[in-house]
């Protein structure tokens, strides 16, 4: 079966909706986990805060950059929009093509991007920290 464009459209507006949507669970899920670490009671809480204090705030730190960059994502799609609809007025057009060389749409690509890579990071890390806090207290 070949699909048709509008199709394909239709999957990748699903795909980048549910992509969007699990990198904000992730980035919440990290950052809850490591200001859990940093603040919790436990033995293993404190034995992983004493020993990885500072990697788990720049894990944070990670995690909230992850969630501005996907606002950030958002408002620059917002702005590229809104200008397509000002041309569409200004024309008089009841549909036009979207300006895939507008700042507005190549920021929105890249922060979308962008976004992903970061938390990959930030996982990556988290999950360093970890391990090698596992391995010496395991």
């Amino acid at each position: 079966m070949m699909p048709k464009k509008s199709q394909v459209i239709e999957q990748l507006d699903f795909l980048t909706d549910r992509i969007s949507t699990q990198v904000r669970t992730v980035s919440l899920g990290v950052l809850a986990l490591t200001w859990g670490l940093i603040v919790g009671e436990s033995g293993a809480a404190k034995s992983v805060s004493q020993q990885w204090k500072s990697h788990l705030v720049g894990i944070g730190a990670l995690a909230i950059l992850v969630m501005f960059l996907d606002f950030l994502q958002y408002v620059a799609g917002y702005w590229n929009i809104l200008k397509l609809r000002e041309k569409m007025n200004k024309c008089g057009l009841e549909e036009a093509p979207y300006d895939e060389k507008a700042l507005s749409w190549r920021l929105r690509l890249l922060l979308f991007y962008t976004k992903q890579c970061v938390l990959v990071v930030a996982v990556m890390w988290l999950l360093y920290v970890l391990i090698r806090w596992g391995f010496t207290h395991g």
